[in-house]
């Protein structure tokens, strides 16, 4: 899998976007230079909130979260 980024400078100081795969949505903010990704998972109270720095972190999350949810897929 590989992710390509446009530079952030092409978005304004405030954008979102949304990734759905499968079951997983995230919701994503970037300010300036930080991206927030929230996710409310199938289980009721499922929330989760992480701040990203660069977006190398919120790639190597979104890899090891899209694999994590393959293989999880497989298994079942």
């Amino acid at each position: 899998m590989a992710v390509e980024w446009l530079a952030l400078s092409i978005f304004d100081l405030q954008s979102h976007f949304t990734l759905c795969f499968r079951r997983l949505v995230l919701d994503v903010h970037i300010i300036r230079d930080g991206l927030t990704v929230t996710s409310i998972g199938e289980e009721i109270g499922e929330y989760r909130k992480v701040k990203f720095h660069s977006d190398v972190e919120f790639e190597l999350f979104l890899k090891m979260e899209l694999r994590r949810r393959l293989r999880n897929n497989k298994v079942s």
